[in-house]
């Protein structure tokens, strides 16, 4: 089978078995699980990245991250929130949505917040919520997460 979406790029899908075939690689979003006959044939983990400057748009991720950890339907091996730029307010003790923050790392969320954003804005460690980590680079992070094979998330 051909598909097309109908702009400039195309795949070949072919079925083999109970799997899914396109080009090299099985048919999956990159970074994501493998289609197979197994509903989740690996841990399924997801990122959340935070970056936005709006207050709303945090909001929303924090809540998607709390709604998925108590999805009973979706088994997740892993939750991780990234925050550089401006995402990282709701990291900062007392800031906007840091309790949400709290609320998630005593489910075991992992949080992380960029170095390199610190840096930026003159914050230091003990400017951030108990329990958050801090990475040498959020889109080092993140790239790390995705080549695990985490799902990328941005509302």
């Amino acid at each position: 089978m051909h598909r097309s979406n109908g702009k400039n790029s195309s795949i070949d899908i072919h079925t083999h078995g109970d799997r899914v075939h396109a080009g090299d690689g099985y048919a999956s979003p990159a970074g994501s699980t493998a289609i197979t006959g197994d509903r989740y044939p690996r841990d399924v983990q997801t990122v959340f990245h935070l970056i936005a400057d709006e207050p709303a748009q945090r909001a929303t991720a924090l809540t998607i991250a709390r709604n998925l950890t108590e999805d009973d339907a979706v088994d997740m091996d892993d939750v991780a929130i990234v925050a550089q730029a401006d995402g990282i307010e709701p990291l900062t003790a007392g800031g906007d949505g840091s309790e949400t923050v709290e609320s998630l790392l005593e489910t075991g969320v992992a949080v992380k917040a960029c170095r390199n954003t610190l840096d930026l804005k003159d914050l230091a460690e003990s400017d951030l919520v108990e329990g958050v980590e801090t990475v040498s680079s959020g889109g080092g992070e993140l790239t790390r997460l995705q080549d695990e094979g985490y799902a990328y998330i941005r509302p």
